[in-house]
């Protein structure tokens, strides 16, 4: 795919696909000449070089290329599953994790301050996103004064 010296990169490749357009050979072939083509010579040249409607509509006749494209959208359809799967993995062990530790702070404040409604702060602590604050108020839950103290620390 290395030009001439006395032709420009995209007058090179301009010759090739017209070389390959007029070659003696049948229309499957001549797709998958073209694919290869582009293929192969977009490692060396730009890949806009390649980039005609035309010139794609015949490649899209290699059986060569249907079958990438096929591979290609599996492989896609399989990452995108794999990182679903991962980021949904995550999300569940947080949400677990945010869970047990808003029911473990109400059981501590429930044996602590038994006559406190530790219930009506229940909806506010499930409105809290960030794990890492939940887990300071968990041990301030376990370190207040009074149920007072620690709603003031809620607040704050």
């Amino acid at each position: 795919m290395k030009h001439p010296t006395d032709m420009t990169p995209q007058a090179w490749v301009e010759k090739c696909i017209e070389t390959t357009q007029i070659a003696d050979v049948d229309r499957k072939m001549r797709a998958t000449l073209l694919f290869a083509l582009s293929l192969f010579g977009s490692l060396v040249h730009p890949p806009d070089f390649f980039q005609d409607p035309i010139l794609e509509e015949i490649m899209q006749e290699s059986p060569f290329y249907e079958l990438v494209i096929q591979r290609g959208m599996e492989r896609g359809m399989e990452r995108g599953m794999e990182r679903g799967m991962e980021r949904g993995m995550e999300r569940g062990m947080e949400r677990g994790a945010r869970e047990a530790t808003i029911e473990n702070m109400l059981v501590v404040l429930s044996a602590r301050f038994p006559t406190a409604d530790v219930n009506a702060i229940k909806s506010r602590l499930e409105a809290i996103a960030d794990l890492n604050r939940l887990k300071e108020l968990s041990l301030e839950a376990s370190i207040a004064e009074s149920f007072n103290a620690f709603r003031e620390r809620l607040d704050t």
